[in-house]
């Protein structure tokens, strides 16, 4: 019996140290920071430059925000509206985007999405989804503020 008590002793020590262990040798997985910039884009706080397709003026700026079209409306949004409700698993989780095969959005698919209307599946956005003019860092931000679980 001593013995018995002995080794489940041994055990308990044994699963403390390992957890210690995984502790300090494998890092937290946080979740993505929201961005201030992004956020301001988001709304339009800062303005971004779009153009519809075919069109050689931009926007005015009011009327390219993203928050006009994905964003959640009051009351709740009608369900045949075309532009999706952009949210962290909307852009990561693979579905089949307007007849195309399943895709799901990176930074880079984003981005490209943004500037050509090309999405993951290589499946052309309608004309009236406006192409933005957006540099590298402000897509980024962009897109950690749509990703991030605060959002």
């Amino acid at each position: 019996m001593k013995r018995k008590g002995g080794l489940l002793a041994a055990l308990a020590v044994l699963t403390l140290v390992l957890a210690e262990l995984r502790f300090w040798l494998v890092p937290p997985v946080e979740p993505p920071v929201a961005d201030a910039r992004g956020a301001a884009l988001w709304r339009g706080e800062q303005p971004l430059v779009g153009r519809i397709a075919g069109h050689d003026r931009a926007l005015p700026s009011e009327a390219a925000r993203c928050i006009n079209c994905h964003g959640a409306a009051t009351p709740p949004r009608d369900t045949t509206q075309a532009a999706p409700l952009l949210t962290a698993g909307h852009l990561r989780e693979a579905v089949s985007r307007r007849g195309g095969p399943p895709s799901r959005f990176d930074e880079t698919s984003f981005c490209t999405l943004l500037r050509t209307g090309l999405d993951p599946a290589a499946v052309l956005l309608p004309r009236h989804m406006p192409r933005y003019e957006i540099g590298d860092a402000d897509c980024a931000a962009l897109w950690r503020h749509l990703v991030s679980a605060s959002r």
